[in-house]
Parts: structure tokens; C-alpha cells; sequence
């Protein structure tokens, strides 16, 4: 929001923050709440909307959530993270195969790790999928051998994590080198595993994350994360419009 405000500073133009969650999901009595926002950026008062379509899409597909917001079809719409089925819509996405090429190179180079475990979002999500393609290039790129049992679905969640995680120690496979994790959501959720069975991360294993959320910087142990520079694709994302 802080970058669009900059953005927009020296314009005549009015910024509104409308926080809303996935339709039609137990959130609780008032859980009709969290989608009744859409209804104030459908209005006639609101000229153009950014969506950040990468928070959605991470828990449904794409077409679905595009359905749900069928009703902007006639607004200027910029997604930032997926390319959404609308008319007269434009769309952010960043890059990860750098990331992942860098990140690699890092660890092998620098740290001489040689076995790595990845932790994946949701199977068949774009953006999980993607990082898993990057991730496999990467590792062949070092040659180094992408092991099909060194990769579970964490979801983006804690709990999937956890039964990843629980699965993997019950599975008799050695302890990698690094555990590689599609956000650092799961990327903590893998620290508190491995801290309850004893390792130190990052001592005996090296546990890297992907967003660079606030709270992961505060992380105990210290989460090794990527910056998706979240405020400068708000400032993009604003230029369109």
C-alpha cells in the first residue's frame, strides 16, 4: 500500500486497501464478511483495481478465482503473481528461475551442499509447479540428481508441512544438506521440525525459505529467504493505470 501511496502521491487519485479472503471457506459466524469487499470494487466509484492474484491462486486455480471476480470485467485490472481470465487485464509475475539458479549455486558453491530436499507448495499449482521446474534445472545445471522421494507438497501450510516432515523422518532417508522451501511459511514450519527432533539448523542442516516475510526475518534460528521486493511490484503494478 506504502508503495502505491508514493506512487499516486503527486496525482489526483484515491487509494482504497480492500482486504478480503477466499470465498465460501469455514472462517468462522461471520465468514461472509471477508468477500463482502468485492462488492465495493465492483461499483460504478471505483475506476481501476490491482489484485494480488498470487495470495489466491495459492490455495485455488486460477480459472476459479477468475470466475469469482467476473463481475470486474469492465475495470482496468492488474494481477500481480498469475495472468487472470479478464478482459482489459494486465498482468506482474515474477521471475524464480534466477532466484533458484543463484540460490543453488549459493549453496553448492559456498556451503558445499550436495543433497537437497524440496518442499513444494500445492501439487499442480502454477506457482509451486514453476518453482519445482526451476529447482530441477537448477540442481541439473550442478549435476546434481533430482531424487523424486526428496520432495513432498507442503501446501504453503504449517500442518501439510508438519505431516511432510513427520513422513520424512519415518521414511529412513539421510538428512540433506538443505531443505528448499517454497515459502517461508513452510520453511519455518521445517525449522520447528527439526529443532523438536534435535537438529540445529543452520549447524546440521540449512533450511532456506521464499518471500521474505516480516516475520521470518525475527525467525530463531535466522531464516535464509528470497525478496520478491513486494513494495517496488506495487509501485509497477501501478504504472499501467
Amino acid at each position: 500500500m506504502a508503495s502505491l501511496n508514493s506512487f499516486f502521491a503527486d496525482k489526483e487519485v484515491n487509494t482504497i486497501l480492500c482486504q478480503v479472503k477466499l470465498p465460501n471457506l469455514p472462517y468462522g459466524y461471520f465468514e461472509y464478511q471477508y468477500w463482502a469487499g468485492t462488492t465495493l470494487i465492483e461499483s460504478k466509484s471505483i475506476d481501476a483495481v490491482i489484485i494480488v492474484s498470487s495470495f489466491f491462486v495459492s490455495s485455488v486455480p486460477v480459472d476459479l478465482f477468475s470466475s469469482w471476480i467476473r463481475g470486474l470485467a469492465g475495470k482496468p485490472v492488474v494481477s500481480i503473481g498469475a495472468k487472470l481470465d479478464l478482459p482489459n487485464s494486465c498482468t506482474l509475475i515474477t521471475e524464480c528461475r534466477t532466484v533458484f539458479r543463484e540460490l543453488i549455486k549459493h549453496l553448492v558453491e559456498k556451503h558445499g551442499c550436495k543433497t537437497l530436499n524440496l518442499v513444494a507448495g500445492i501439487e499442480g499449482n502454477v506457482f509451486s509447479e514453476n518453482r519445482i521446474k526451476a529447482f530441477k534445472k537448477s540442481l541439473k545445471k550442478h549435476g546434481l540428481e533430482f531424487e523424486k522421494k526428496r520432495m513432498f507438497y507442503g501446501q504453503f501450510w504449517e500442518g501439510p508441512t508438519l505431516t511432510g516432515m513427520e513422513e520424512f523422518f519415518n521414511s529412513g532417508l539421510s538428512l540433506p544438506d538443505a531443505f528448499i522451501c517454497c515459502n517461508d511459511v513452510m520453511a519455518m514450519t521445517v525449522c520447528q521440525a527439526l529443532l523438536e527432533k534435535g537438529y540445529s539448523v543452520p549447524e546440521d542442516v540449512i533450511v532456506t525459505g521464499f518471500d521474505n516475510l516480516q516475520r521470518a526475518s525475527f525467525y530463531n534460528p535466522t531464516l535464509t529467504s528470497v525478496n520478491q521486493q513486494v513494495e517496488y511490484q506495487g509501485y509497477i503494478a501501478a504504472q499501467p493505470l
